[in-house]
């Protein structure tokens, strides 16, 4: 594995038509619904916001909002509370099942939650295995069907990144291995992840907030 500059990779990419809409439905929205990650999938356009629920800055919930050609439609995540920033990901091409997984303000675990019908609906959350730092979490669906998450495996510190692999949907996370271990008082964060065709697995994250670390390697690496 060599650490090395690279490109800096973007987490989706929304198609042009949809940007004048989502910018004028925003404009609709009361203070205190902020935009958080924009997902676009197979069969829908899927939209996260966070809702404030008081005065507190950082006391939000979770909504997803769908749009396709006619309209929009929101639909709360409940128990979602302290939620924010979710990875989304489709684990089986064009099916309705998604699976998101939440950054978790109380410093706890990673949550997640899961909808059938294309994020009509979802599940409430419920905290993995996996501890949350309050910091960014990424995940993906392989090439081999698994899903490999990148995070930090603390409550309280950015460093080391890590990244796990589950081969059940998200119920287990028998692999992992850390990507860069830091030294103390790193911070290692942001994480962004994909897979190319030819099966190598490329992340990128902030390092230091200075510049951007990119690492590639294949799924057996992280079995080892």
């Amino acid at each position: 594995m060599k650490a090395s500059r690279g490109p800096l990779q973007r987490s989706c990419l929304m198609p042009t038509e949809y940007l004048t809409e989502i910018a004028s439905f925003f404009l609709l929205l009361a203070v205190g619904y902020t935009l958080c990650t924009i997902h676009v999938s197979e069969l829908t356009l899927l939209v996260c916001i966070h809702v404030c629920l008081s005065s507190v800055d950082t006391d939000y919930s979770v909504m997803f909002i769908t749009a396709n050609q006619v309209d929009w439609s929101a639909y709360p995540v409940q128990g979602s509370d302290n939620l924010i920033q979710p990875s989304v990901i489709r684990p089986e091409s064009n099916q309705p099942y998604l699976l998101a997984f939440f950054r978790d303000e109380q410093q706890g675990f990673i949550y997640n939650a899961t909808s059938s019908d294309d994020g009509v609906t979802w599940s409430t959350p419920t905290p993995t295995l996996l501890p949350n730092n309050n910091a960014a979490i990424q995940a993906t669906v392989l090439n081999s069907g698994n899903i490999a998450l990148v995070f930090n495996p603390t409550h309280n510190e950015r460093y080391p990144i890590r990244i796990a692999l589950s081969m059940d949907q998200g119920k287990t996370w028998p692999y992992y291995r850390d990507i860069d271990t830091g030294l103390p008082g790193s911070e290692l964060s942001y994480p962004s992840i994909l897979q190319s065709p030819d099966g190598f697995i490329h992340v990128s994250y902030t390092y230091n907030r200075q510049t951007i670390k990119y690492v590639k390697f294949m799924e057996d690496w992280i079995i080892g």
